[in-house]
């Protein structure tokens, strides 16, 4: 089928009026936006303020909203100027449109899919929030199902254990995360009856296809220019963070070394009953045969048990170790199926004297597990796979000066190219909206750009300028 543009001519309104246009000074843009109709809207837009003088412009070759969603993200081909068939259209431009959609806009199906009502296959769940996901299977690739699946933080000050199991087809996901930027994690699975012919798959987010650029390029000199100015000025003022910058100071001492059991050990007592550390480890099969050579330690049932501890529960049996990996409490189910070789060391308390801060949860012994980091761990075998780089850093706001601070220093040069910039300007149900910034101290022709969507998915992008002096 080959596709057809047709312009319903239903993009919103989006009305701009600005006070202040002295350097420096305060402005104000008021939104007003509407249908086609003329009716208010509520709704999210986007808005930028840029020095004209500094970055270059050309509607033509605009990446917009109505250029990506009406066109680039229907089309495999490359479009040199897509913006330019939404920029004072007329015949002329409709015929062009027309013709890049006759040679561009063709796509292919097969009827008998569409008449068995067979749907495509899915490679991506809808992302509505942070997740890892993916399949595991056996060695020769069948899935395996009710597999458990461990996933496990190794990112410092970031904890975090979680476990479940594999659907029909091998499936699994670990989803509503929180997590940070530039987190690691190690995904961990065993088969049935504890079988290691278990191969994990870990489901890629959606990647982004790099293509060649094609068309005319930008002078961006002067945008380089000023902005290197501008990081000048900003790390003269230590305005770039909250951090002071000092002067270099040499250390001439030796760094003292503070000995440890284990190297990013969470034991907070420093002191250990019995260690086994990663020498050791990368000897062992299993963590459960680790545990049965380590003093002090009896194994029953698959549990890890104090040797010296007499106490036992209401039901008469003996209580197991708490378990502590990182300074997490995790299971100890949870944990015996990792690999030895993840592991820094094992720190063993059962004395009365270690086990003084740990109160009733620790009566019957502790066991403090420390994992590897970095380039210490590791590489992947098939029960195990890394995972990284999943999270959102942490928001951080566009900085703008605020010159109605008395603590801003306004002598200071300010050769901002990009004035301001707010990604979530909301209107009300008036189709009101309002924001301020204030103006850099270079007088020229600034452009404000607003682009955004109301309620309903109707969009819409206004282009202003205004002169400062």
């Amino acid at each position: 089928e080959r596709l057809v543009f047709t312009d319903h001519s239903d993009a919103l309104k989006i009305g701009i009026s600005q006070t202040g246009s002295g350097t420096r000074q305060k402005a104000t843009l008021n939104l007003n936006v509407t249908d086609v109709a003329g009716t208010p809207v509520d709704g999210s837009f986007s808005v930028s303020v840029t020095d004209m003088g500094k970055v270059a412009y050309n509607e033509e070759d605009e990446t917009t909203i109505l250029s990506n969603l009406l066109l680039s993200s229907d089309i495999r081909g490359y479009i040199e100027q897509p913006n330019y068939y939404f920029t004072n259209t007329d015949d002329n431009k409709r015929r062009q449109l027309d013709n890049l959609l006759l040679s561009q806009g063709w796509r292919r199906f097969v009827w008998k899919d569409i008449a068995a009502g067979k749907e495509p296959e899915i490679s991506h769940r809808p992302e509505l929030a942070l997740e890892i996901a993916g399949r595991i299977t056996t060695l020769g690739g069948k899935p395996l199902t009710g597999a458990k699946v461990l996933l496990l933080s190794t990112t410092p000050d970031f904890p975090l254990l979680l476990d479940t199991v594999t659907d029909a087809r091998g499936n699994f996901v670990f989803d509503r995360l929180d997590i940070p930027d530039s987190a690691t994690f190690s995904v961990q699975a065993k088969g049935l009856k504890n079988s290691q012919d278990v191969v994990i798959k870990v489901t890629e987010g959606a990647g982004v296809t790099v293509k060649p650029y094609f068309g005319k390029t930008t002078d961006l000199s002067a945008y380089l220019e000023t902005t290197k100015e501008q990081f000048s000025v900003l790390v003269d003022q230590n305005m770039l963070d909250k951090r002071i910058l000092i002067r270099e100071v040499q250390i001439q001492a030796p760094k003292q070394i503070k000995v440890v059991n284990v190297v990013g050990s969470a034991n907070v007592m420093g002191t250990a009953d019995a260690i086994f550390g990663k020498e050791r480890l990368e000897y062992e099969t299993s963590l459960l045969m680790a545990f049965s050579k380590i003093p002090g330690i009896t194994i029953k049932d698959n549990k890890v048990f104090s040797a010296s501890s007499r106490k036992t529960s209401i039901t008469g049996n003996k209580t197991p170790m708490l378990f502590l990996v990182n300074g997490v409490e995790v299971m100890q189910d949870e944990i015996l199926i990792m690999n030895p070789r993840d592991i820094e060391g094992i720190e063993i308390l059962v004395s009365n004297y270690n086990l003084t801060v740990y109160g009733e949860p620790g009566l019957h012994g502790v066991a403090h597990i420390t994992m590897k980091r970095g380039k210490d761990r590791p590489p992947s075998t098939m029960a195990f796979k890394r995972v990284k780089s999943r999270g959102y850093s942490v928001i951080k706001e566009f900085y703008a000066p605020d010159y109605d601070d008395p603590n801003i220093n306004k002598n200071m040069q300010d050769q901002r190219s990009t004035i301001f910039w707010k990604p979530n300007v909301i209107t009300d149900t008036n189709g009101k909206g309002s924001l301020s910034f204030f103006n850099s101290a270079a007088p020229g022709t600034y452009r404000v750009t607003v682009e955004g969507m109301d309620a309903f998915g109707n969009i819409g992008r206004n282009v202003f300028t205004y002169k400062v002096q």
